[in-house]
Formats: structure tokens, C-alpha cells, sequence
């Protein structure tokens, strides 16, 4: 089960890193309609293999490029004091920790070990798709505003940082939540080794 979802995870990454690669890719091989049906075949046959590779490239470009950012804002956050009007909106956004987030989850999902995994699976698949959707808009906005033109280019580049900023708050928050059920279906589980010894 768990092969399967990160095999969709990274096939879904990797069709969406195609649309950049493919805008890229136009200014040297014509990729015209009637190119595309000529090879339409083959396109369908190595469409996912190939979006497969990719959306594995991106998930680790992705994860590396995010902690470092993750790294860099707590550095400067040393430093630097954020207006007390900005943390409020930001904790609106992202979400503020609970004191104990998720323990009765945690507490019931204990009794069934594969329960809990296949819980965490579950937010770590959607860490993986919020990062690689960062990564992929970041990159869609960067090679749109070296291709494309005029309005075209405007309104891509406005819509793929919107969909940045989104991407990397959702992943923000989702990281979040996954390291706080981690953190408590760990201590359930040790309560209930502890209680069975």
C-alpha cells in the first residue's frame, strides 16, 4: 500500500513537473498538435515512466530546498523580530500548535501498530505532494518569465508564485501536524509497551 501511494504521489509530481519541462522544452523541439499526434502512441506509453523519474527528481529537490529554507528562517527569526499583526497572521494561516495535538488519536490508533503507520503514511504523503507542488510552481513561474511573453507571461508568473506561497504554507502546516502525530503515536505506543511488560 505504501509503494502504490508514493508511486501516484510521484507519478501526479512528476506529470506537473512535465507542463514546466514541456514549456522549456518549446523553445527548442516544436511541440505542436499535429507533433503530438503524430507520436501520440508513444507519448501515452512513456508519459508515466518518465513522470515517475521526474516526480521522484522533484520530491528530493523539493525536501532538500524546503528544509533549507526551513533553516534559513529560523536563523533569521534569531535575529530579526517579526511585527506582532504579522505572527497573528501567520498563525491564522499556518496554525498554531496545540498543547497536545493529536494524543486521543494517537491513544486509539496505539492498539493497532499498523493503524499508526499507515496514519503517518498518510501525512508524510501529503507533505510530499505539498513540497513537490512548491517546487514545481516555483519552477513553472522561472520558466514562464524566461519564455513566455505579454500578458501570457504576467498572468503565469502571477499564478504559479500564488500557488508558491500557498504550497509552501500548506507544506508549513502539514509538516507540522505530521511531526506532532509522530511525536504522540511514539509516546502511546511506549505507554502501551510499558503497560504489557
Amino acid at each position: 500500500m505504501q509503494h502504490a501511494a508514493a508511486l501516484i504521489e510521484y507519478i501526479i509530481t512528476g506529470i506537473i513537473s512535465l507542463i514546466w519541462i514541456g514549456l522549456f522544452s518549446s523553445q527548442y523541439v516544436d511541440i505542436s498538435a499535429h507533433n503530438i499526434k503524430d507520436y501520440k502512441e508513444v507519448i501515452v506509453i512513456c508519459i508515466f515512466p518518465i513522470a515517475y523519474v521526474f516526480g521522484i527528481y522533484v520530491d528530493v529537490s523539493s525536501s532538500y530546498l524546503l528544509k533549507r529554507l526551513n533553516n534559513i528562517a529560523k536563523f533569521i527569526s534569531k535575529y530579526i523580530t517579526c511585527p506582532s499583526w504579522l505572527k497573528c497572521i501567520l498563525n491564522f494561516i499556518i496554525g498554531s500548535s496545540k498543547l497536545e495535538p493529536y494524543k486521543r488519536s494517537a491513544e486509539i490508533l496505539s492498539y493497532s501498530p499498523s493503524d499508526t503507520i499507515k496514519t503517518m503514511e498518510a501525512y508524510v504523503s501529503r507533505d510530499r505532494i505539498a513540497r513537490g507542488m512548491a517546487l514545481n510552481s516555483f519552477a513553472s513561474g522561472y520558466i514562464s518569465w524566461i519564455t513566455l511573453t505579454g500578458n501570457t507571461q504576467c498572468i503565469a508568473i502571477k499564478l504559479s508564485f500564488t500557488i508558491f506561497i500557498i504550497s509552501v504554507l500548506v507544506w508549513f502546516r502539514l509538516r507540522r501536524l505530521s511531526k506532532a502525530f509522530k511525536t504522540q503515536a511514539l509516546i502511546q505506543l511506549s505507554k502501551r509497551e510499558k503497560k504489557n511488560l
